[in-house]
């Protein structure tokens, strides 16, 4: 099931505006590029490289006007300049902006202008918010309420990731990493949630947050922005939650995961049931994979109980939910018919729910786990958050590690580092391995793993064609 992308206004109604976007590949900020264009804007974009999936996704667009590399002759005038948190001040087309004195926003601001409304549902926390955040726009969209939307990924009941709608409702992710380069301020206090759903505190971007007390405090300064008559939905058993929460200024309710004798897995289908306050409860089934994913539909469905939506409209959105790329999404087969898996497993908290996951799930079958991890795991204070993280594989896979920015003086792991810490805090026979040559991972991936084993790829960077090159 797809939807059909309402715009807020026409392009008559905006005068046909200009926007352009630097830093335009990531994965919010082509389909900001693409709401700009419901919007009737004309839109332009750059990026250091233009590459899949972000780069198939903006081709079918071709009103979008997008290039590699930076060029500020190619810029022009527009009139709003969007500026990805990953583009720094030197950037070339910055620079070219401000000496200009061009209007320029960071993507959180321009969510706030033109996404966030007055009832506005956040999804905030360690993991799970590209999902809670994704269900939750498909719950309000079967319940008539058309609303303006962002979740970080590719959807699968959507045309798009970002929506700007009339409607007075409006749900994203809040990210907690910082806006841009200029300040220290998290994207999610951009976003004022009239009603919020915290799924655990548990300390990450660690290059950023560089103490766990800084971490959850950061949480703690957007929660008493809350409003009197809004509420929290909160992972009862999240990490550092309670603690989060100590002086929240508004209603609490808790949610949790699931048992597993609440629910039965046949087939790769999970059936389960979910209950309101009432009493009323409906069967509901996925295709979804791990119990970490039944606990984000539970969230999502506490809080739409909450605010007011029926709860037989809740079951059929759970029902026709297909969820997001890059999330344990099954890519294909190998030759020796293992499963491919992609997930956008970026740090070990989210690497150990996935393979937790997988070994549920599929439990007679090895796993065979690739992990690159992003640039918060890549300090040596993320170092213990690997402890036995990764203990539900069979065998583990540092590959090459893509080159990621760095400021003055900060360090940063390499693959051999991180592989020698993993074999001395992983359990005693899992296997570590090192190999930072593609072609040499993909022969070793295409004869190890047999037939229903599992080879899964976990990391926000694409692989460098490897998955391509398996299935």
């Amino acid at each position: 099931m797809k939807i059909k992308n309402m715009s807020a206004q026409s392009g008559s109604a905006l005068g046909g505006k200009h926007v352009h976007l630097i830093g335009m590949c990531g994965v919010t900020m082509a389909p900001l590029g693409k709401m700009f264009l419901d919007l009737g804007w004309k839109v332009s974009g750059s990026d250091a490289g233009i590459f899949p999936p972000m780069s198939d996704y903006l081709k079918q667009f071709p009103k979008i006007n997008f290039y590699p590399g930076f060029h500020p002759e190619k810029v022009g005038n527009p009139d709003l300049v969007v500026v990805g948190n990953f583009i720094g001040p030197n950037n070339p087309e910055v620079q070219y902006v401000i000496k200009k004195n061009i209007p320029r926003k960071s993507f959180p601001e321009v969510l706030q202008e033109f996404v966030i409304k007055e009832n506005s549902i956040v999804v905030v926390g360690t993991y799970g918010k590209t999902t809670i955040a994704a269900l939750l726009a498909l719950i309000l969209e079967k319940a008539g309420k058309n609303p303006s939307y962002m979740s970080g990924g590719i959807l699968k009941n959507f045309p798009d990731g970002i929506r700007s709608t009339n409607s007075n409702w409006s749900v994203v992710e809040g990210d907690e990493y910082f806006a841009d380069r200029w300040s220290n301020k998290s994207k999610f206090f951009y976003y004022h949630p009239k009603y919020l759903v915290l799924t655990s505190v548990k300390w990450d971007h660690m290059d950023v947050f560089k103490t766990e007390e800084i971490y959850i405090d950061n949480f703690k300064n957007l929660i008493s922005t809350m409003p009197a008559d809004g509420f929290i939905v909160a992972n009862r058993k999240g990490t550092n939650v309670a603690r989060a929460l100590e002086n929240a200024p508004c209603k609490v309710m808790w949610y949790e995961r699931l048992e597993p004798e609440a629910r039965t897995i046949e087939n790769g289908v999970a059936l389960f049931r979910i209950t309101d306050e009432t009493g009323e409860s409906r069967e509901c089934k996925t295709r979804i994979i791990g119990d970490h994913m039944l606990e984000n539909i539970i969230a999502a469905a506490t809080l739409a109980r909450e605010i007011g939506i029926e709860i037989d409209t809740i079951a059929e959105a759970i029902n026709t939910f297909e969820g997001i790329r890059r999330r344990l999404e099954i890519r294909g087969k190998t030759q020796n018919e293992a499963y491919v898996i992609d997930d956008l497993a970026h740090s070990p908290t989210k690497a150990n729910a996935s393979l937790d996951a997988l070994k549920t799930w599929y439990p007679n079958s090895k796993v065979f786990a690739v992990f690159e991890p992003n640039v918060g795991a890549r300090t040596p204070e993320s170092l213990p958050s690997y402890d036995n993280a990764f203990d539900s594989a069979d065998e583990v896979i540092i590959p090459r590690l893509s080159n990621v920015k760095t400021v003055e003086n900060e360090e940063r792991l390499d693959g051999k580092e991180l592989s020698e810490y993993l074999q001395t805090h992983s359990r005693d026979n899992l296997g570590i391995t090192l190999i930072e040559d593609d072609e040499k991972l993909i022969a070793r991936l295409k004869e190890k793993p047999k037939k229903d084993d599992i080879v899964v790829f976990l990391g926000s960077h694409g692989f460098r064609g490897m998955i391509e090159a398996l299935c």
